[in-house]
């Protein structure tokens, strides 16, 4: 009846000690997703440029009446948490999805846009693991340059030293 009661007793220890081993292992899962959360919004941006800042907007006005907007953010937003709105007289978001080559955000507009006097406001989380950021880019007649490596186009196709950069979504 003892022995019994012993091994009673060694089963339930048994499985009070792998509830705690649980209970530590969804401690440490629940501390990874408020560091996660806290990590997140501290590394949100708001960064405003104006239109008539050289160093930071670039315009390319296609054959259509079109203009293809190239600016130069501070860092590289994680994919997907890019959003921005462009304010003239009125503000207008950003149409989706927003092209992004690292950290220069590339945005079509249609014809009639005044886009050197007018103000952008971007939203993003900073991508923190990209390090290798743009530092310049301008155009040189009609061809776009970043860090002075030529930009090519092919269709909808962006390409930097042959490699694909990034797939432009028409207007």
């Amino acid at each position: 009846m003892i022995t019994n009661q012993y091994r009673e007793i060694r089963d339930i220890q048994a499985q009070v000690a792998s509830a705690q081993t649980n209970l530590d292992s969804q401690q440490k899962k629940i501390e990874t997703v408020e560091f996660l959360v806290d990590s997140l919004f501290s590394k949100m941006t708001f960064e405003t440029i104006l239109g008539s800042d050289t160093n930071r907007v670039f315009i390319h006005h296609e054959a259509d009446g079109n203009l293809q907007a190239y600016f130069v953010l501070h860092s590289a937003p994680i994919r997907g948490s890019l959003q921005a709105t462009a304010r003239d007289q009125f503000s207008t978001p950003f149409t989706y999805p927003i092209g992004l080559i690292r950290n220069i955000a590339v945005q079509r507009f249609g014809a009639g846009w005044k886009l050197d006097t007018g103000t952008f406001t971007f939203q993003y989380v900073r991508d923190t693991r990209e390090t290798n950021l743009f530092q310049r880019a301008g155009f040189e007649e009609h061809n776009l340059f970043i860090d002075g490596k030529p930009v090519k186009q092919r269709g909808n196709e962006i390409f930097l030293d042959g490699k694909l950069i990034m797939i432009q979504e028409p207007p």
